[in-house]
Protein backbone atom coordinates (compact mmCIF):
# COMPACT_ATOMS: atom_id res chain seq x y z
CA UNK A 1 0.00 0.00 0.00
CA UNK A 2 1.48 3.35 -1.07
CA UNK A 3 0.75 6.35 1.27
CA UNK A 4 1.10 9.77 0.36
CA UNK A 5 1.74 12.79 2.75
CA UNK A 6 2.06 16.39 2.29
CA UNK A 7 5.26 17.47 3.19
CA UNK A 8 6.77 20.74 3.53
CA UNK A 9 10.33 19.04 3.37
CA UNK A 10 12.15 15.77 2.18
CA UNK A 11 12.21 14.05 5.08
CA UNK A 12 10.15 11.61 7.41
CA UNK A 13 10.95 14.32 10.04
CA UNK A 14 9.84 17.25 7.79
CA UNK A 15 6.11 18.93 9.12
CA UNK A 16 3.30 17.48 7.58
CA UNK A 17 2.42 20.88 5.12
CA UNK A 18 -1.02 22.56 5.90
CA UNK A 19 -2.72 22.56 2.66
CA UNK A 20 -2.66 19.99 0.57
CA UNK A 21 -3.02 22.32 -2.85
CA UNK A 22 0.04 24.27 -1.58
CA UNK A 23 2.42 21.94 -0.12
CA UNK A 24 6.13 21.53 -1.49
CA UNK A 25 6.29 18.16 -1.39
CA UNK A 26 4.98 14.89 -0.87
CA UNK A 27 6.45 11.66 0.76
CA UNK A 28 5.22 8.82 -1.19
CA UNK A 29 5.46 5.86 1.87
CA UNK A 30 5.39 2.07 0.92
CA UNK A 31 3.41 0.62 3.78
CA UNK A 32 5.08 -2.99 2.74
CA UNK A 33 9.31 -2.29 2.23
CA UNK A 34 9.05 1.05 4.88
CA UNK A 35 10.43 3.08 2.19
CA UNK A 36 9.44 5.98 0.61
CA UNK A 37 10.34 8.90 -1.76
CA UNK A 38 10.19 12.29 -1.89
CA UNK A 39 8.20 13.96 -4.59
CA UNK A 40 8.57 17.74 -5.75
CA UNK A 41 4.61 19.10 -5.96
CA UNK A 42 4.45 18.94 -9.95
CA UNK A 43 2.03 22.10 -9.45
CA UNK A 44 3.86 24.11 -7.27
CA UNK A 45 3.13 27.62 -7.58
CA UNK A 46 1.25 27.41 -10.94
CA UNK A 47 -2.08 29.86 -10.00
CA UNK A 48 -5.14 27.94 -11.08
CA UNK A 49 -5.79 24.30 -10.84
CA UNK A 50 -2.77 23.26 -8.87
CA UNK A 51 -5.10 21.01 -6.91
CA UNK A 52 -6.06 18.65 -9.61
CA UNK A 53 -2.98 18.62 -11.29
CA UNK A 54 -1.54 17.31 -7.68
CA UNK A 55 -4.43 14.21 -7.31
CA UNK A 56 -3.75 13.40 -10.85
CA UNK A 57 -0.36 12.71 -10.48
CA UNK A 58 -0.77 10.95 -7.07
CA UNK A 59 -3.52 8.59 -8.27
CA UNK A 60 -0.73 7.92 -11.65
CA UNK A 61 1.66 6.69 -8.91
CA UNK A 62 -0.65 4.51 -7.70
CA UNK A 63 -1.34 6.08 -4.20
CA UNK A 64 -3.99 4.43 -1.69
CA UNK A 65 -4.98 6.43 0.49
CA UNK A 66 -3.73 10.55 1.65
CA UNK A 67 -2.73 12.26 4.66
CA UNK A 68 -2.85 16.11 4.46
CA UNK A 69 -4.26 18.65 6.75
CA UNK A 70 -7.16 20.04 4.19
CA UNK A 71 -8.54 19.14 0.43
CA UNK A 72 -10.82 21.16 -1.40
CA UNK A 73 -13.81 19.50 -3.15
CA UNK A 74 -12.53 19.06 -5.91
CA UNK A 75 -9.62 17.13 -5.25
CA UNK A 76 -11.70 15.09 -2.71
CA UNK A 77 -13.98 14.44 -5.54
CA UNK A 78 -11.29 13.29 -7.86
CA UNK A 79 -9.24 10.85 -5.04
CA UNK A 80 -13.51 9.36 -4.20
CA UNK A 81 -13.79 8.08 -8.03
CA UNK A 82 -10.25 7.04 -7.91
CA UNK A 83 -11.02 5.23 -5.08
CA UNK A 84 -8.23 6.82 -3.23
CA UNK A 85 -9.03 7.42 1.11
CA UNK A 86 -8.00 10.66 2.70
CA UNK A 87 -7.08 11.03 5.84
CA UNK A 88 -6.68 14.60 7.90
CA UNK A 89 -4.24 15.21 10.55
CA UNK A 90 -2.46 18.50 11.34
CA UNK A 91 0.37 19.78 13.83
CA UNK A 92 2.99 16.95 13.26
CA UNK A 93 5.80 15.19 11.32
CA UNK A 94 5.36 13.08 8.52
CA UNK A 95 7.00 10.48 10.14
CA UNK A 96 4.34 10.47 13.60
CA UNK A 97 1.95 10.93 10.89
CA UNK A 98 2.85 7.37 9.30
CA UNK A 99 2.55 5.76 13.16
CA UNK A 100 -0.36 7.02 13.51
CA UNK A 101 -1.86 5.81 10.27
CA UNK A 102 -0.30 2.47 10.78
CA UNK A 103 -1.81 2.54 14.58
CA UNK A 104 -5.36 2.98 12.42
CA UNK A 105 -5.63 5.98 14.88
CA UNK A 106 -6.43 8.58 11.96
CA UNK A 107 -10.22 8.73 10.52
CA UNK A 108 -11.21 9.07 7.15
CA UNK A 109 -11.89 12.53 5.93
CA UNK A 110 -15.12 13.37 4.37
CA UNK A 111 -15.82 16.66 3.54
CA UNK A 112 -19.06 18.61 6.21
CA UNK A 113 -21.56 19.12 4.20
CA UNK A 114 -23.70 19.82 7.06
CA UNK A 115 -23.11 23.47 7.12
CA UNK A 116 -24.09 24.04 3.66
CA UNK A 117 -27.98 22.39 3.89
CA UNK A 118 -28.40 23.94 7.30
CA UNK A 119 -27.60 27.71 5.87
CA UNK A 120 -29.55 26.64 2.57
CA UNK A 121 -33.30 25.00 4.59
CA UNK A 122 -32.87 28.27 7.10
CA UNK A 123 -33.08 30.58 4.71
CA UNK A 124 -35.49 28.86 2.23
CA UNK A 125 -34.18 26.57 -0.13
CA UNK A 126 -33.91 27.09 -3.70
CA UNK A 127 -37.10 29.62 -3.43
CA UNK A 128 -36.73 32.77 -2.13
CA UNK A 129 -33.49 31.54 -0.06
CA UNK A 130 -29.37 31.68 -0.47
CA UNK A 131 -29.32 30.35 -4.03
CA UNK A 132 -32.45 32.04 -5.65
CA UNK A 133 -31.02 35.53 -3.11
CA UNK A 134 -27.21 35.15 -4.48
CA UNK A 135 -28.66 34.13 -7.95
CA UNK A 136 -30.84 37.53 -7.85
CA UNK A 137 -28.10 39.94 -6.47
CA UNK A 138 -24.84 38.38 -7.43
CA UNK A 139 -24.91 36.14 -10.54
CA UNK A 140 -24.69 33.14 -8.20
CA UNK A 141 -23.17 30.07 -10.15
CA UNK A 142 -22.99 26.27 -9.00
CA UNK A 143 -20.00 25.76 -6.60
CA UNK A 144 -18.61 23.59 -8.44
CA UNK A 145 -17.75 22.82 -12.39
CA UNK A 146 -18.68 19.01 -12.30
CA UNK A 147 -18.04 18.30 -16.22
CA UNK A 148 -14.35 20.10 -15.49
CA UNK A 149 -13.74 17.77 -12.76
CA UNK A 150 -15.30 14.93 -14.55
CA UNK A 151 -13.11 15.26 -17.48
CA UNK A 152 -9.92 15.38 -15.17
CA UNK A 153 -10.48 12.35 -13.53
CA UNK A 154 -11.21 10.56 -16.69
CA UNK A 155 -7.82 11.74 -18.04
CA UNK A 156 -6.00 10.64 -14.41
CA UNK A 157 -8.14 7.56 -14.88
CA UNK A 158 -7.14 7.18 -18.62
CA UNK A 159 -3.67 7.81 -17.93
CA UNK A 160 -3.00 5.35 -15.43
CA UNK A 161 -4.11 2.45 -17.31
CA UNK A 162 -2.49 3.67 -20.17
CA UNK A 163 0.84 3.26 -17.63
CA UNK A 164 -0.65 -0.19 -16.54
CA UNK A 165 -0.78 -1.38 -20.40
CA UNK A 166 2.57 -0.34 -21.06
CA UNK A 167 3.76 -2.19 -17.88
CA UNK A 168 1.65 -5.21 -19.46
CA UNK A 169 2.89 -5.34 -22.80
CA UNK A 170 6.31 -4.94 -21.88
CA UNK A 171 6.13 -8.34 -19.30
CA UNK A 172 4.66 -9.79 -22.15
CA UNK A 173 7.17 -9.02 -24.50
CA UNK A 174 9.85 -10.22 -22.07
CA UNK A 175 7.81 -13.37 -21.96
CA UNK A 176 7.43 -14.16 -25.50
CA UNK A 177 11.27 -13.19 -25.94
CA UNK A 178 12.29 -15.85 -23.05
CA UNK A 179 10.24 -18.43 -24.88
Amino acid sequence: MKVALSSMGEGLDSPVALDFDRAPYFIIYKLEDESYEALINPAFGIPKGFGVQTAQTLISRGVNAVISDGFDPWVFQMFRFSGVELFRIKGTTVREAIERFKRGELKRWEPDTGAFWKAFFHLGGWYGGFPFFKSFFFGWEPPFDWKAVRIAQLEAMISALESQIAILRKELEDLKREG
